[in-house]
């Protein structure tokens, strides 16, 4: 779910450079009827989310919706959790949001990857603290070591501003650098992504070729200079310059909001101290490897 090294770093918004911390509810007293000493009331958080609702059509549950709340992890979610290996990684996390989430209205199906990526951060946080290590290549000691991150070092950083979305339409605007050609793409996301994964496999059983970029063009173009009609959209995409071409699919880098979760870590082999993004993988949650 990280989007990591691979990504054009936008220039941060002012607004949000600065490290905001999560905004906490008051945790319940300890209920005088409790035999425990504790609430039996479970406490929770709002997670403020990186696309502050701007980036969902008009029609979506989370259109306008800046912050979710969210409770924090029982029980119930660590025996979810333990369950957690590779293969099941996409599913899990989208359960584990969908049972912390308050408004029972909005699903982890509705989210952006930004916004559900701030959840997990929130519910990593607030279940096992934010201290994170993990297993990575250390350039200094050669060496596969385990680094250490703090998961509170994250900042929100905002797309351009010239960033052009309708939530109307569900559709971003961009003109093409070297043609001039004006697209209206298709709000790309994990789902889409699927689909060409889908496309791919099929293909190859068929022993049909498959050209990647091809594919991913003509998923997201849904227009061009206003004609719709998907043949004469396919052959546009065919010779379409590579610098056009490369320009729609860094755009989908940079479109929306993101979480920044770059950050000084030490190699706590040799003590190295290296800048880099956390690593978010199925190993997020367990703390016990």
């Amino acid at each position: 779910m990280t989007r990591n090294s691979k990504k054009l770093q936008p220039e941060p918004n002012e607004d949000f450079k600065k490290e905001k911390p999560t905004k906490q509810r008051q945790t319940p007293k300890p209920n005088s009827g409790s035999p425990f000493g504790i609430s039996f009331v479970v406490p929770t958080e709002m997670v403020t989310l990186p696309s502050r609702g701007k980036y969902y059509p008009a029609t979506s549950a989370v259109h306008g919706v800046e912050e979710v709340e969210v409770r924090h992890m029982t029980a119930k979610e660590e025996d979810l959790l333990s369950t957690v290996g590779g293969t099941d990684e996409k599913n899990i996390f989208d359960k584990l949001i969908d049972g912390v989430l308050i408004n029972t209205s909005i699903s982890s199906a509705d989210l952006l990857e930004e916004d559900k990526m701030a959840i997990l951060l929130t519910a990593r946080i607030t279940g096992y603290g934010a201290e994170y290590r993990v297993p990575l290549y250390c350039e200094a000691c050669t060496e596969t070591r385990e680094f250490l991150f703090d998961l509170s070092k994250n900042k929100i950083e905002d797309p351009p501003e010239d960033i052009e979305y309708d939530p109307e339409s569900d559709t971003f605007s961009l003109t093409l650098p070297l043609t001039g050609i004006e697209l209206k793409l298709l709000n790309f996301n994990k789902s889409h992504t699927a689909q060409i994964e889908e496309d791919r496999k099929r293909k190859e059983k068929l022993n049909i070729s498959f050209n990647g970029t091809l594919a991913f063009l003509k998923k997201v173009t849904l227009s061009a200079n206003g004609i719709e009609d998907p043949a004469q959209i396919a052959k546009l995409i065919e010779v379409l310059p590579a610098a056009d071409a490369k320009t729609v699919k860094s755009f989908f880098e940079n479109c929306r909001p993101r979480i920044n979760t770059e950050q000084e870590a030490p190699c706590t082999g040799c003590d190295s101290i290296s800048l880099k993004e956390v690593p978010l993988s199925w190993a997020f949650f367990r703390t016990d490897i």
